[in-house]
């Protein structure tokens, strides 16, 4: 705070997020531990130049809109990848909606998705689901089994089939059960 206004916030140190992201995430938290120091000399690159009122104007509504869609959301460490095959045409896309495709294909989860656009979580929590219904990306299911961490996608699991994929080493035995 500075004279009674936020200037700056910061998730977990995570600076990369900017103030007005992190903003909007704490107004989300409805339990949490909370630091609000008082004004010290400190600058940041960007700072937030609106009034609390101005700034909770703003974040409110957009906590509002993505409680509306959270429900129809992957979970935020759920894994997302590019669909295969991908069948709808990228020229179709808009320039926003390609980010957001790149960030799934970089990052593939809608927690980094999120963290690492430049729109607000809102605007890309909509794009992630227009994505999914297109049929752009998909969502990768984690399995219970081995190996860890692989999974399948909705038609894998209706038709029985799952398919992995291992990067050959030298050594690598595989056994292809039926």
């Amino acid at each position: 705070l500075r004279q009674g206004r936020v200037y700056y916030a910061v998730i977990d140190e995570n600076h990369n997020l900017g103030p007005q992201k992190s903003f909007n995430r704490v107004i989300t938290w409805e339990q949490g531990d909370f630091e609000l120091r008082p004004a010290d000399n400190q600058e940041f690159m960007v700072e937030l130049d609106s009034s609390t009122e101005a700034l909770l104007m703003d974040a409110l509504p957009q906590l509002d809109e993505f409680k509306r869609i959270q429900h129809q959301l992957p979970d935020l460490a759920s894994p997302m990848r590019l669909a295969q095959p991908m069948t709808a045409p990228l020229k179709e896309l808009t320039p926003e909606l390609l980010d957001v495709l790149q960030l799934v294909h970089n990052y593939g989860s809608l927690s980094a998705v999120l963290d690492h656009s430049d729109q607000d979580d809102v605007l890309s929590a909509e794009a992630v689901l227009q994505l999914l219904k297109r049929e752009y990306i998909q969502q990768h299911f984690v399995t219970s089994g081995v190996p860890v961490g692989h999974g399948f996608t909705p038609e894998n699991l209706a038709s029985g089939q799952g398919y992995y994929a291992f990067p050959p080493r030298p050594g690598l035995r595989f056994v292809v059960l039926h």
